[in-house]
């Protein structure tokens, strides 16, 4: 008797997904993958990537037994049966943000696991420079430490980059004595890495629970950093002024009313 079979869906980034690929599903036919077809495929992906979408490559494979237990080795021989494409526009007030820090002192860099295209367009939607130097993750991947050291004073655009690449970049600006402020928009689940490493972790309160334990901060309006904030050294000198001596003799009158009052100054009581 024959067992019940399934299928099996993965999703994920166009290049790492077109490389488990042996078909391709075109017109409800089944075609198998040749050069032709895969340029074909990554001429589409590129076409809406530029148009600053998101894309995510999805793909198939049918007749899989269900009592197996799957690992990463069983994704090979997919039928790529499309993209989703996903819209996902900077807020207006970002260019604001960017602008405000750099009048503050603090330089914004991008780390971001988009691709080039999308990252490209909507960093020139931000005030981020696209004509600037964007490294990649794969380029990042064959640098050594000192390699990457030398690249962080020319590049402010790092794009799909794996989450332990951004904590690399986190560390290696901390090595060249910059304080890290580590802010990410996303569900967080990529980023808790860098987070983790960053001076301060700055994060929203909509992303997955791990990245909200992670981040020191979590802003419960998402436009808090449109408008940043000087940090008013000022308004601290006061309150330490009036505090301090406040609390010295609280600590005085808590002390005297245990030695006089109850009397907390024998072994008997």
């Amino acid at each position: 008797m024959r067992k019940e079979r399934g299928s099996w869906i993965t999703k994920g980034a166009v290049d790492e997904v077109l490389a488990i690929c042996s078909h391709i599903e075109l017109s409800n036919q089944v075609f198998k993958m040749d050069d032709s077809l895969r340029n074909r495929a990554l001429g589409t992906s590129k076409s809406l990537s530029e148009q600053g979408y998101r894309i995510i490559a999805v793909t198939q494979k049918n007749d899989v037994p269900n009592e197996k237990i799957f690992g990463v080795d069983d994704e090979n021989n997919m039928v790529l049966i499309g993209f989703a494409q996903f819209l996902d526009p900077p807020k207006v007030s970002a260019k604001q943000a960017i602008e405000s820090l750099k009048d503050a002192g603090v330089r914004t860099v991008v780390l971001t696991g988009d691709a080039a295209d999308v990252t490209k367009i909507v960093c020139s939607k931000v005030g981020v420079p696209s004509t600037t130097v964007m490294i990649l993750g794969a380029d990042v991947e064959k640098m050594d430490d000192e390699e990457l050291q030398r690249v962080l004073n020319t590049t402010d655009i790092f794009a799909k980059l794996s989450p332990e690449q951004k904590d690399r970049i986190v560390r290696a600006f901390q090595r060249d004595s910059n304080v890290v402020g580590y802010y990410y928009m996303g569900d967080g689940i990529n980023d808790t890495l860098a987070m983790r490493s960053a001076d301060v972790g700055i994060s929203v309160n909509t992303v997955v629970d791990i990245a909200k334990e992670t981040a020191n901060i979590i802003l419960l309006d998402k436009d808090f950093l449109s408008t940043p904030r000087k940090w008013e050294v000022t308004t601290i000198r006061r309150f330490m002024f009036m505090m301090d001596p406040l609390s010295s003799l609280f600590d005085v009158l808590c002390f005297a009313s245990l030695w006089w009052i109850y009397h907390a100054n024998s072994l008997e009581t």
